[in-house]
């Protein structure tokens, strides 16, 4: 959730990280299509289960991503709101187009999401870039689910494993609860704010990328720690994602955002 990273150096593409797979337009989740590039962070297309070819499609990036900046502490963004724009990625990182929307949705109280609908839908997506939106998991990932970390900004693809759920990481005023510690092969980078977390074998959405310890600081901006009832801990290097299966219990007709659904638990105004 931090500036650190959604853009700072270096440059797209040159951090290290896995080689996207370039094996056709949507592939295995080990390659980069139905990511989405923004000015300053990653980004990407992602399908509830409920949704039609016909509904326009929603776009998942971070909180911090948000187009007018980050929100602020307790603070909740509804409605049709900030525009957004963004380039579509093809599996092995070239730009096909672009994309365009509104920001629906977007907090930093809990979790660190942005969610907007895009102008476009599903099947205009698939017609004019041959590319297929992530499917949003309904369960979070678990410790040892094999995931892999897809940036569009960096053009990079990590894997490793979730090696813990998190209770409660704190960054600054900012906290979010239950978040994903990755395993350290996952050394994600500046710029890789807003990444898909996919599930390594289903290529099912599970989480968003969304911060790391840099420097070992405790519980500071660029530097969260972890709080448990055992005290609080930091992992230097160690990157976390927020979990999203709460997005999918909130979708509503016309596959918008409805806080009033019964079981949705997304942070409300």
């Amino acid at each position: 959730m931090v500036d650190f990273f959604r853009d700072g150096t270096p440059a797209k593409g040159s951090c290290p990280g896995f080689p996207a797979e370039q094996t056709g337009p949507s592939g295995p989740a080990g390659n980069l299509a139905g990511t989405v590039r923004l000015p300053n962070c990653s980004a990407s297309l992602v399908r509830p289960r409920t949704a039609r070819d016909e509904d326009k499609a929603l776009l998942l990036t971070n909180g911090h991503c948000h187009p007018e900046g980050r929100p602020k502490p307790g603070e909740v963004i509804t409605g049709q709101g900030a525009p957004i724009e963004g380039s579509v990625l093809s599996a092995a990182g070239r730009e096909l187009g672009p994309v365009t929307g509104r920001v629906l949705y977007a907090t930093m109280t809990g979790t660190d999401i942005t969610v907007a609908q895009l102008d476009s839908t599903y099947a205009d997506i698939r017609q004019k870039y041959k590319i297929e939106a992530f499917p949003l998991a309904s369960t979070g990932p678990v410790a040892g689910q094999k995931i892999k970390v897809a940036s569009s900004f960096l053009e990079s693809v990590w894997s490793c494993q979730a090696e813990a759920v998190i209770p409660t990481l704190k960054e600054g005023d900012y906290t979010s609860t239950q978040a994903i510690r990755y395993a350290k092969e996952c050394n994600t980078q500046p710029g890789s704010s807003g990444s898909a977390v996919v599930d390594a074998e289903t290529r099912e959405l599970v989480a968003v990328n969304s911060t790391s310890n840099r420097d070992g600081k405790e519980c500071e901006l660029n530097n969260p720690c972890e709080i448990d009832e055992t005290g609080t801990t930091v992992h230097q290097g160690r990157g976390y994602a927020t979990q999203t299966a709460a997005i999918a219990a909130c979708i509503g007709t016309g596959n918008t955002i409805d806080l009033k659904r019964q079981e949705c638990t997304l942070p409300k105004p």
